[in-house]
This record gives structure tokens, sequence and C-alpha cells, in this order.
């Protein structure tokens, strides 16, 4: 309580409050869910990706598409759609066979 009260005052209520709601949603349990799995699952994949495929993909695209708010937000879903595709198969190709293989690795 000491540490929101000093946040209070030197950032604001509205910081405070955005804080102390995350900190409740992290203290909530959470429920399986097949969604989060499925990111939760390719996130480091993604992590590793996105940059080089998703964002040259709209770089590119954007390049060939006039610049309206219409290109430009199909641009941006077309990248993340083909960044998570592409982390997805980055996943099950690389990610998940080295996985099992470092399973075997014996330490002693």
């Amino acid at each position: 309580m000491p540490v929101a009260l000093v946040s209070y005052f030197n950032i604001g209520w509205v910081e405070t409050a955005a804080t102390l709601f995350t900190l409740l949603l992290l203290a909530l349990p959470l429920k399986s869910n097949k969604v989060i799995s499925f990111f939760s699952t390719i996130s480091f994949s993604l992590y590793l990706t996105h940059d080089t495929i998703g964002a040259n993909l709209v770089v590119y695209v954007g390049q060939l598409l006039p610049k309206t708010i219409i290109c430009k937000a199909a641009e941006f879903t077309g990248g993340i759609i083909v960044s998570f595709l592409f982390a997805w198969i980055f996943y099950l190709c690389v990610e998940r066979p080295f996985l099992k293989l470092s399973k075997r690795i014996l330490y002693s």
C-alpha cells in the first residue's frame, strides 16, 4: 500500500490505477484456454521471426499499395497473420524438434 501511495503522488492516479489493475489480473487464477496455450507455444518463434517476416512484408506491400487508411490496415493485418503463420511453421519445423533433442542431453 505505501508503494501505491508513493506512485499516486509521484506519477498520478491513472498510472497507479492501471498498475494496481494489472497486479490484480496477475494475481487471479487462470483457466486453461486453447487460444492462449497456442500463442504461448509459438511465442518464442514469433519473437524470433516477427520482425524479419511480418515487418518486412508490411514495408514491401506498403510500397505497392496506395497510402489510404484501408490499405494500411490491410498491410498491418496481413503482416500480423503472416507473422503468426510463419511462427507456427517455425515452431513445428525448428523449435519443437530441437526442444525434443535437448531433452535427451544428460548433465552430470
